[in-house]
């Protein structure tokens, strides 16, 4: 057995704390204390056997990120486990084979975000009744068979649960997890049946499968009745948008045939770069929400609006908070005006233009009518549909401003007459941090440096969080 002392601990941690840790299998006590005091997350994987008061010490690391990986540990007993618990980072268990249900109910006690025993091939209904008392995430990738007693059994458990070996879940399991409030991941899942995707519809938490490729019309209602998020990968949320039925047009296209088509729109037809499935997902569940005003009641009430009023309006509701920015002065350094599209076809990871973008080919007549079409607005700061169309329609009025593009915080603006004057440009950034303050709180900085890049832009970007 290869045991790691406190003298070799201290040259591992001088020297950065390799991977070679995982060659000792057991350690000192003094060298368990020495490991707690590295800055950084601990893999002892190599460890066969630890004793209560190494782990005692180790429970005591504060390294970032705070994490330490058991990997070498089939077994451990309750009073190890329950040392253990009281430290504040994640544990990582993935070779823990043996767990008994006084190990189970000291684990419960952990005082980190996460659990992770990914060893254990079955959930008994005393070990999981066991763990439903803890009250971070538990991750349990290993089991790859679930039956109804084993899930009720998790009776109250509210935290993220992670069960990323199943490979298939039948109807009463899908009801058990359903009930739960809390996240679930279910990653190795690829086929669900139509009962099982009814059931899951019902869940209240966020559900990831990422690995589910096949897609039938159960599945897609299930995807739509679900009041959490969905998580599919990009081929599934597009087979599913290529299944429902929204009340407009839409294609993927390449970016570049995507301008020209903005460029030349065609009679009672407004086409916009909506960027992504994702977010074509995000306008379908947008419309579904069945809370929309019918179209011509809107489009009415965008039309009542007095828009300088109603600037006005938004400032004098609370003027402490759109006066608390920077007081700015005119910038020495002018602007290159802007032209071009960016935020909507940009692929901001690789710093390059996105493959496809996805185009709505709405039939309206124009482009400020689109919000209302398409349910963008009403969250946080961000104002409803129905007012950005009545911003929309009045800088139409004034500098022939369309909206181009959307995504699920961000909308570009293309205009005809951008302005060229400071008096103007000043004017202008005034009534756009009113409307949208996130561009010069979390942007430009300043009203002046916001009006400057204005002058002779001819592309206006504005995005809500």
């Amino acid at each position: 057995m290869n045991n790691l002392t406190e003298s070799e601990a201290r040259r591992f941690i001088s020297d950065g704390f390799g991977n070679e840790i995982l060659e000792f299998t057991s350690l000192d006590d003094s060298a368990a204390l020495v490991l707690a005091k590295c800055k950084k997350n601990l893999r002892l994987d190599g460890l066969l056997v630890l004793s209560e008061i190494s782990a005692k010490m180790l429970a005591k690391h504060k390294g970032e990120p705070k994490e330490i990986s058991f990997g070498g540990l089939n077994c451990l007993s309750a009073s190890i486990a329950l040392e253990l618990s009281k430290y504040t980072g994640t544990l990582f268990f993935p070779s823990l084979k043996d767990l008994n249900e006084e190990t189970a109910v000291a684990l419960a006690k952990h005082k980190g975000p996460k659990l992770s025993i990914n060893g254990i091939s079955r959930l008994r209904p005393e070990i999981a009744q066991a763990l439903s008392k803890y009250k971070g995430d538990i991750e349990l990738s290993g089991i790859t068979e679930l039956c109804e007693s084993e899930v009720l059994a998790l009776g109250k458990y509210s935290g993220n649960l992670s069960l990323d070996g199943l490979k298939t879940v039948d109807e009463t399991v899908a009801v058990a997890l359903s009930n739960r409030r809390g996240g679930l991941s279910l990653a190795g899942v690829s086929i669900l049946n139509e009962k099982s995707a009814l059931a899951f519809g019902e869940h209240l938490g966020r559900l990831k499968m990422p690995c589910l490729t096949e897609v039938s019309e159960e599945v897609v209602s299930m995807f739509d009745r679900h009041k959490g998020d969905v998580i599919v990968c990009p081929a599934t949320l597009i087979k599913i948008n290529n299944l429902r039925k929204f009340p407009f047009d839409f294609e993927r296209i390449l970016p570049r045939v995507a301008l020209e088509l903005i460029a030349k729109p065609i009679a009672n037809q407004i086409s916009i770069i909506v960027r992504d499935d994702l977010n074509l997902d995000l306008i379908y569940k947008r419309l579904c929400k069945g809370k929309l005003e019918s179209h011509k009641n809107l489009a009415a009430d965008a039309i009542k609006i007095n828009v300088p009023k109603w600037f006005r309006k938004r400032w004098s509701q609370d003027p402490e908070f759109w006066e608390n920015v920077e007081a700015g002065v005119w910038p020495e350094d002018e602007y290159t005006p802007t032209h071009e599209l960016r935020i909507c076809i940009d692929d901001s990871k690789l710093n390059t233009l996105l493959n496809e973008v996805v185009i709505a080919n709405v039939t309206c007549e124009e482009s400020w009518l689109l919000p209302i079409y398409l349910g963008f607005g009403g969250w946080n700061n961000c104002p409803q549909a129905f007012e950005h169309s009545a911003v929309l329609r009045y800088w139409n009025k004034k500098y022939g401003a369309k909206l181009v593009s959307m995504d699920t915080s961000t909308i570009e603006v293309m205009v005809d007459c951008p302005v060229v004057s400071q008096e103007d440009a000043l004017s202008l950034a005034r009534d756009q941090y009113v409307y949208c303050p996130d561009i010069v709180r979390q942007g430009y900085g300043t009203v002046e440096s916001l009006a400057c890049s204005l002058i002779g832009s001819s592309v206006w970007s504005f995005w809500w969080d």
